[in-house]
């Protein structure tokens, strides 16, 4: 199978097509060249910036395309409706980003329990002190059950 993948992603991504016998190119070519090149291929693997309209969807038809594949959630830049029409399946990967995007909750949390900006913008204004959260502790503790961990408190009074 041709794949023509047109924005950047892993490296480790084009391998596995390459492993599994597929002719792969990688071409961030602009909309114009996409139109003229569609049908050469039987699949189109975008991200985001590639928008698969229409009249993408209309000349792949008139070749080989058979699939689009969205590497991402989201299918916003594909038109689902032209794709259907000319029998061209539109796939995407859903769960794709799952761990990326819970380690980014878990790093805004933290974040924010520490007041991460506030403090760097004090800093940066030549004020230096200590912003204490309470609270932050409860954080200590969800992580530790959810690690199994034991938690040994020692409270020193003042």
């Amino acid at each position: 199978m041709k794949v023509l993948i047109t924005d950047k992603m892993a490296e480790e991504a084009i391998e596995l097509l390459k492993d599994a016998g597929h002719d792969v190119t990688f071409d961030e070519m602009d909309a114009d060249k996409l139109l003229l090149e569609i049908s050469k291929y039987d699949a189109l693997m975008v991200r985001g910036r590639t928008k698969a309209i229409a009249d993408v969807a209309n000349a792949g038809a008139k070749g080989n395309l058979k699939v689009i594949g969205r590497a991402g959630i989201g299918v916003d830049n594909v038109d689902l409706e032209a794709s259907a029409k000319n029998g061209i399946k539109v796939v995407n990967a859903p769960t794709g980003a799952t761990a990326s995007v819970a380690e980014l909750a878990i790093a805004h949390m933290l974040s924010l329990s520490r007041h991460i900006t506030k403090a760097d913008t004090t800093m940066k204004n030549g004020v230096i002190g200590t912003i204490i959260a309470p609270w932050l502790a409860a954080l200590g503790v969800i992580g530790a059950i959810a690690t199994n961990c034991t938690i040994v408190v020692e409270r020193k009074e003042d």
